[in-house]
């Protein structure tokens, strides 16, 4: 149920992102996705793994091209 619900609503609110903003701004939010989960794992103490170091570089460097263009 989580699951299903979970991935319905999240794209629904990503259309719904796209539809009512600048689809560049919505877009530069969605890349944050990993880097707000990284935080949260932070938080929560869990344990960093270099692929999680590596994926959140990655995003970030994805999120810097995207507000650079």
């Amino acid at each position: 149920m989580a699951v299903f619900l979970g991935t319905f609503l999240g794209l629904w609110l990503q259309l719904g992102a796209v539809k009512y903003t600048d689809p560049a701004i919505a877009q530069t939010i969605f890349a944050t996705a990993p880097l707000i989960v990284m935080s949260i794992g932070f938080i929560k103490r869990e344990p960093v793994t270099n692929k999680m170091l590596i994926g959140g570089l990655l995003a970030l460097i994805g999120v810097g091209v995207l507000l650079a263009n």
